[in-house]
């Protein structure tokens, strides 16, 4: 089991599927379309939960990097999407 499958159970458990598969897609494709084609509600969601996961003594730092390079990918594509 490696960060993104916990990540994902995690979300699973806390937003229910929908907001699970849409992080399942943003994980695996972290370029601007695929966060744009996302419910902003869900990224929210998605958002708050890796945060918090990121920021857990429970996690090796090579999982916190994998996290917080996702949240980078995030926080760039929301950016880019904010000014169109």
């Amino acid at each position: 089991m490696d960060i993104r499958d916990i990540a994902l159970t995690v979300i699973y458990k806390e937003h229910g599927w929908a907001v699970a598969d849409q992080f399942e897609m943003t994980w695996d494709d972290q370029s601007v379309n695929s966060f744009s084609e996302q419910n902003l509600n869900a990224l929210e969601y998605i958002y708050t939960t890796i945060s918090e996961l990121a920021h857990s003594d429970a996690l090796t730092e090579d999982a916190i990097e994998e996290l917080e390079e996702y949240l980078e990918s995030m926080d760039e594509a929301m950016e880019y999407l904010d000014k169109d």
